[in-house]
């Protein structure tokens, strides 16, 4: 029998050393795996934010139709809860309002009130200050998403010219049960 006083050339590694190669490769996973989880997260947010703004822009444009397809004159009726605007067209007196945040628009033909625009935080929808033209604006702004330090503010403004120049009526502002009227232009 022969015995060897060579050392045996170390091809392989600890058990130690394998366990800090998989130590770091879990710390890796867990980045990685919150930073993808992070980016998700606001590309769902994105989506949902887009949507919003898609809907806002498409009953903002339906509104301005309904601005100037009025055949007499448009009425704001603002209480202490809600706005509505009442619009007469040739069909039907076409309504919007404001309540519970949310915009609602109503046919009189098909009588029911439809949710528009949900998740509303402000509506106002007021007789323009162009001098020698009726126009209206609408102001609104969605409910953000973000609850704190939110980038974008999501604000919009539309403005619609009455093509009949029908005129502005009297603003009425219901406070209390009373009726008080204030003339615009």
């Amino acid at each position: 029998m022969i015995f060897s006083t060579h050392k045996p050339s170390q091809r392989g590694i600890s058990l130690i050393q394998c366990l800090a190669y998989i130590a770091m490769l879990a710390i890796l996973m867990a980045i990685g795996g919150s930073t993808v989880a992070k980016a998700w997260d606001r590309s769902r947010a994105l989506s949902r934010n887009s949507q919003d703004i898609h809907r806002a822009i498409n009953v903002g444009e339906r509104w301005r139709a309904d601005i100037r397809a009025a055949t007499g004159r448009i009425e704001t009726l603002v209480t202490t809860t809600n706005q509505t605007l009442r619009i007469p067209t040739h069909d039907a007196k076409v309504e919007y309002e404001f309540t519970d945040g949310e915009v609602r628009r109503r046919d009189t033909k098909h009588a029911g009130w439809k949710t528009v625009l949900p998740k509303v935080n402000a509506s106002q929808m007021q007789p323009g200050t162009e001098p020698g033209v009726t126009s209206w604006q609408w102001e609104l702004e969605l409910q953000s998403a973000q609850k704190k330090n939110a980038r974008v503010r999501p604000l919009f403004t539309f403005t619609a010219v009455e093509t009949s120049g029908t005129g502005v009526s009297p603003v009425r502002t219901r406070t209390h049960g009373r009726d008080a009227r204030a003339t615009t232009p």
